[in-house]
């Protein structure tokens, strides 16, 4: 079926309604018309993704802040939490070779990113 057809198929005479139908007013060249109908799915788009990637960003470094507070509140199994996470974020820094450089560097890094707080014993 071409464009300029109607729904059975019959070419259709412009200005006689979208149907086709005699004695409806319609515009010329809309005989041929169809809406298309969308799966009711979410469209993802890159802007989409950049928001999500912001979203579970921003939920790492709340979780991380809250432990941050926790540790500094005294609990040792909040301490190991936030050591056990900063570890994880080293090894997957390093796994991805994000972190350049000299061997001692890096254990520098990750001396800083194990850091107990002042007054805190580990």
């Amino acid at each position: 079926m071409s464009m300029w057809q109607g729904d059975k198929g019959e070419p259709s005479a412009a200005g006689t309604g979208i149907k086709g139908e005699p004695g409806t007013p319609g515009l010329p060249g809309l005989s041929g018309f169809k809406v298309l109908k969308l799966p009711n799915k979410r469209l993802v788009t890159k802007a989409t993704k950049v928001s999500r990637g912001k979203q579970d960003l921003m939920a790492q470094l709340d979780q991380e802040a809250h432990l941050d507070y926790l540790a500094l509140q005294g609990s040792l199994e909040h301490q190991e939490q936030r050591v056990k996470l900063a570890f994880q974020a080293l090894q997957v820094l390093t796994e991805r070779r994000v972190l350049g450089g000299s061997l001692e560097s890096q254990v520098l890094l990750a001396q800083q990113a194990l850091k107990v707080p002042e007054g805190r014993e580990a």
